[in-house]
């Protein structure tokens, strides 16, 4: 479950008979907060001069809950095609991986980059970005980046 939904200084624990809306759910967050499939991409930067014709890495992390990941996706041409990125075994069920995707880039442009991941289940991350309320943010992440003329 999510942060929200964590118990924290637990001082008491008292039985009711029936279903019990806490503080969160009061609030209209959902009751199940079941982790929703991620992922993002962290190298290059939002923005980042990436020479054309040179190879670059592209990377980040993708989490899942304890679903685990299956198959993380870059985009270079924001989601038109994907082409699957390599990722690394989990220090545990309930760890982040590290994923890397070489790239090299051969005319100067902007390029939208994306990325999504695909959990054990099968279930892939969706493109619709939504707000974290009720059920937890979901959505590619996207960036921008610039590939200039080869030095």
């Amino acid at each position: 479950l999510y942060g929200m939904e964590n118990v924290k200084w637990l001082t008491k624990i008292e039985p009711v008979p029936s279903s019990f809306r806490g503080y969160w759910q009061q609030r209209g967050w959902a009751d199940t907060a079941i982790i929703q499939t991620m992922s993002r991409i962290d190298v290059p930067t939002r923005n980042a001069d990436i020479p054309a014709n040179d190879e670059s890495l592209v990377g980040g992390v993708a989490f899942a809950g304890d679903r685990g990941i299956k198959m993380v996706e870059v985009s270079f041409d924001d989601g038109e095609t994907w082409q699957t990125a390599e990722f690394s075994e989990p220090l545990s069920p309930y760890t982040w991986v590290l994923w890397t995707r070489d790239w090299t880039p051969t005319e100067p442009k902007r390029v939208n980059m994306a990325v999504r991941a695909t959990d054990m289940e099968g279930s892939t991350q969706p493109a619709r970005i939504t707000r974290a309320l009720p059920n937890g943010a979901e959505g590619w992440h996207r960036i921008l980046v610039n590939v200039s003329s080869p030095a």
